[in-house]
């Protein structure tokens, strides 16, 4: 997907993986020496239920996709595993949490000792908006 999205290959080995649960849910963890992202079909089913009438349905939801896949990716390309001492990132939709807002195993601290002392959530944040950016700039190239 990367390379249809972007034009070249990637340099690390990803695997897309989709599991049938209804709710929203993607994520990127390691998996032995590679890495998977992991869509679930509720996915598809809330982008569905996005979709504009101004814009095709199957353009909007190949878009997202997309959009999605180098979001998670961004993670990846900018340590945030590392920073966050978690090995996985996670985009849920639960009642509380509309699209967008993001739940991650937690460590007791960041392995980075010079965030021992800044606000966990407010970081995640950050990063989040950083993938953001990332996934906006590649999405806008292609």
């Amino acid at each position: 997907m990367h390379e249809y999205a972007v034009g070249r290959p990637l340099s690390i080995n990803v695997k897309l993986s989709i599991k049938i649960i209804n709710e929203f849910i993607v994520f990127i963890c390691p998996n032995g020496d590679e890495f998977e992202i992991i869509f679930s079909t509720g996915v598809t089913k809330a982008l569905e239920r996005l979709s504009l009438p101004t814009i095709m349905p199957e353009v909007f939801l190949d878009s997202s996709l997309i959009y999605l896949f180098l979001h998670e990716l961004a993670h990846l390309k900018a340590g945030h595993f590392e920073i966050l001492g978690v090995d996985m990132t996670c985009e849920i939709n639960e009642e509380d949490h509309k699209f967008g807002l993001v739940s991650r195993g937690q460590s007791e601290s960041s392995p980075i000792p010079e965030l021992a002392n800044i606000d966990y959530l407010k970081l995640e944040r950050c990063l989040e908006l950083q993938a953001d950016h990332a996934a906006t700039e590649i999405f806008l190239e292609t």
